[in-house]
């Protein structure tokens, strides 16, 4: 099994309450008309655009031509806070957003909030302050910058530690000349919807939330506390630095959570591997017919049971893309 990183787990928690799409109810009644497609859409090849003058994003995006025979696909790895859509990948490769035959994602873009925030609330009569003790709740709120502190009282454990951990990423990537706003992946959902490319989501917000509304709460203040730390500070801005520099050793090198395997194996069985593999079916079926955007986590594609391992054994060539 994987181990990943604290900040890892942290940023995939947010791609549940950050970028888990804009509520259906400030969604218009009616959608905008999308904007006209490039002419040169493929619906079975897909690639950056050639065009000369266009802006070029990283050098190094975790950007991958996906290939099965003739068709071909592309697999991005987001991070979900702190980086721009526009300059992880640039003008030429957001170019192929709008050329997709659909775009697949974690979460579609429109999901109902108030299922999101019935499953952030404890049920009457319980405590955040009483189930994580005094000093972690004050560690929360600190970084929680204007929470009332009996509205913060009201959180689950697992939404106030994501809160918390997201303001400090996004501190980090302020600090280190990122965009604290930026939501790369409801970027790139919102510019394929503006273009009319559908976007499907790989899973259900219901099977999402799941995975961290029944996370044991011993797993939960472990994470805390090692979220809170130095070290978990130090790790969060590791995560940060790898993704703009393109390493995919150093992703794939956050191994530190031998300290949550003896209390919950299957919380980190369920959060990466499990996923990716149930994903498997509906990616494998839309990349056999090409022209494919997919944009899910980083942190999804490495090791064993990462997207890009799963699709190779599964026939696909698999190829990055760099603009050194």
């Amino acid at each position: 099994m994987p181990r990943l990183s604290t900040s890892l787990i942290l940023a995939l928690l947010f791609a549940l309450v950050g970028c888990g799409g804009r509520s259906v109810q400030t969604a218009p009644t009616t959608a905008p008309a999308a904007e006209s497609a490039p002419s040169e859409r493929s619906h079975r090849t897909l690639a950056c655009a050639a065009t000369e003058g266009l802006r070029v994003g990283l050098p190094r995006p975790f950007l991958y031509e996906v290939r099965h025979g003739q068709n071909t696909s592309l697999l991005f790895g987001t991070i979900h806070a702190g980086v721009a859509a526009q300059r992880a990948l640039g003008d030429r490769c957001l170019e192929a957003v709008k050329r997709a035959r659909i775009l697949l994602t974690e979460l579609p873009l429109e999901v109902d909030q108030r299922l999101i925030v019935s499953a952030m609330m404890l049920p009457e009569g319980q405590s955040l302050r009483a189930l994580v003790g005094d000093a972690r709740f004050e560690q929360i709120a600190a970084r929680i910058d204007g929470a009332p502190p009996e509205l913060l009282d009201r959180f689950a454990p697992w939404a106030a530690v994501v809160a918390a951990s997201v303001e400090e990423m996004k501190q980090i990537a302020a600090a280190r000349g990122g965009d604290r706003d930026a939501v790369m992946d409801q970027e790139i959902q919102t510019l394929a919807t503006r273009f009319g490319v559908p976007n499907d989501g790989l899973e259900t917000p219901e099977a999402q939330l799941a995975l961290f509304t029944e996370a044991p709460l011993a797993a939960l203040l472990r994470m805390a506390d090692r979220s809170f730390s130095e070290q978990g500070y130090a790790e969060g801005v590791e995560l940060f630095e790898a993704y703009l520099a393109g390493d995919e050793g150093a992703l794939h090198e956050m191994s530190d959570m031998d300290y949550l395997e003896d209390i919950a194996p299957e919380f980190l069985e369920a959060i990466l591997p499990a996923r990716n593999r149930a994903w498997m079916p509906r990616l494998t079926d839309e990349l056999q017919k090409g022209g494919v955007f997919v944009a899910v986590g980083a942190g999804h594609l490495f090791g064993e049971d990462g997207l890009l391992e799963l699709l190779a054994k599964a026939g696909f060539e698999i190829r990055r893309l760099t603009f050194d």
